[in-house]
């Protein structure tokens, strides 16, 4: 937890995504907080950096526009948007089907969602795994490896 809260990398990678958040909720959002530094969430195999978002939407927001604007977050496109997404197309082999969208529910009184960063997809007794890592300057390449192969080992573990 020390090493990751204290690499440059990984606060970058973080980072990014948080301020694309930020930026895109500010124009909907009558308050908008987001705490100061970033935490540990600990998971099975990984640990991850976050940070703390609330806001209060305005009274006209509607979860559809909302959910139009945030997606996808540089977590799952990278940034900028645009030519990630053009490089992503061109780049990537399967259309990525549910990986990397939107995830939650809505209720009369509340939303809540979440990008789907890890994901599966079951047919009987076989499932398509997907996952990845956030490619930023100072990104080493054995190491990218070795964080998706931890993150596909939530997977293995329900197997």
């Amino acid at each position: 937890a020390s090493r990751l809260l204290a690499s440059t990398k990984n606060r970058l990678e973080h980072d990014l995504v948080l301020d694309r958040i930020k930026a895109v909720l500010a124009p909907w959002c009558d308050r908008l907080d987001a705490e100061p530094t970033p935490g540990i969430v600990r998971l099975a195999h990984v640990q991850h950096l976050m940070t703390g978002v609330s806001a209060r939407l305005a009274d006209d927001v509607r979860d559809g526009a909302l959910l139009a604007a945030m997606h996808p977050t540089p977590a799952v496109c990278g940034t900028p948007t645009e030519a990630a997404r053009a490089f992503i197309a061109a780049h990537e082999a399967d259309p990525r089907g549910l990986y990397a969208g939107a995830v939650g529910l809505v209720s009369a009184s509340r939303s809540d969602f979440a990008v789907g960063i890890r994901s599966a997809l079951v047919h009987g007794d076989q499932a398509v795994a997907f996952g990845g890592a956030g490619i930023v300057q100072g990104s080493e390449a054995d190491a990218e490896w070795l964080e998706t192969a931890r993150k596909m080992e939530s997977f293995d573990a329900v197997s």
